[in-house]
């Protein structure tokens, strides 16, 4: 079996340093950081000649070891020059583990003469040299077909009937509830998973990051209800989502998102709402702590599809 070798850039150090314990593995030495005309720069500090190199890093905003702010475009130039860097070092596989796939909600064209840059950026990363690409509760499944390698996409359902215990949610009685009609195959199975009912909140986007609800399809009516989505950026749709439920007569309203995006004020609304907790993984690092955010680490679980990865063993069975 080829020796393991985990390397990580700036976008997530943290979630890294969970994963390699997790692991029981230390980070390859590596040093990530910018020439003075902004270029990025590496040096790897340990032979990856013959191994099996992860590499992680979401593409998203961030700030480096020097507190220096850190766009989605940086931490993308840094996991595509650390995916060269190890295949030029004779890596001989190189799996990226991307847990926030920056652009993958550019998936389609809404419109004439528009790019798909989720496509764009698949293609640059196996172009870099990644044999197999990991990430975790991709914006839509079609993206898994834009490349032509093994693309693994980690689902957090599992994480949820016991993160919701901690606030009094008893399964059972929890409505799943949808921000959208995009979303509502994912929240089908997760009400299946937590055998309860499920409902979708049907919104008009007129433009992006701006949107409105129009009405509530299921019944919340006396029950608690659980806003289930990928992404919560501006924090305005799951604000109104969850005024929305409360409005059909929902008793409590708790949301349980994977990517913490929360851009511009959003934690600021987040803690104005109604909502009673909202739940993030750490596939991005929160700008500043808040207590109506909790952290649902998933470090344990993309070690385990790391390791089923590592050993070939099957992924899909770690969520059956």
């Amino acid at each position: 079996m080829l020796e393991l070798a985990l390397l990580t850039g700036n976008s997530n150090p943290a979630l890294a340093e969970k994963i390699a314990s997790q692991l029981k593995e230390k980070l390859v030495p590596c040093e990530v950081g910018c020439f003075s005309d902004g270029e990025i720069s590496i040096s790897i500090d340990e032979s990856l000649r013959g191994k099996h190199v992860f590499i992680l890093q979401s593409i998203c905003n961030s700030l480096s070891k020097q507190g220096e702010k850190l766009s989605v475009n940086d931490t993308l130039m840094e996991l595509l020059v650390l995916c060269d860097a190890a295949r030029r070092g004779n890596a001989e596989k190189i799996t990226a583990v991307v847990p926030y796939l920056g652009y993958a909600r550019q998936d389609r064209k809404a419109k004439p003469r528009e790019p798909i840059t989720a496509k764009l950026v698949t293609d640059l990363i196996v172009r870099a040299g990644v044999h197999d690409l990991i990430a975790v509760d991709l914006h839509s499944d079609q993206i898994e077909g834009f490349v032509d390698c093994y693309f693994g996409n980690v689902t957090v359902a599992q994480l949820v009937p016991p993160t919701i215990k901690k606030i009094g949610f008893d399964a059972k009685d929890t409505v799943v509830v949808s921000t959208d009609s995009g979303g509502a195959k994912k929240a089908k199975r997760l009400a299946d998973r937590l055998s309860g009912e499920m409902a979708i909140v049907h919104k008009h986007r007129p433009k992006p990051n701006a949107s409105f609800v129009t009405h509530v399809v299921g019944d919340v009516n006396g029950k608690n209800a659980l806003l289930f989505d990928d992404i919560v950026d501006t924090g305005g749709s799951l604000v109104n989502a969850a005024q929305a439920c409360l409005d059909n007569g929902a008793k409590k309203v708790a949301a349980f998102v994977t990517h913490p995006v929360l851009s511009d004020d959003a934690t600021e609304k987040i803690e104005a709402s109604n909502l009673e907790k909202l739940f993030v993984t750490d596939t991005i690092p929160l700008k500043r702590e808040s207590s109506k955010i909790d952290v649902v680490s998933i470090a344990p679980t993309l070690a385990s599809v790391i390791h089923s990865v590592y050993t070939g063993e099957s992924v899909s069975a770690l969520f059956k």
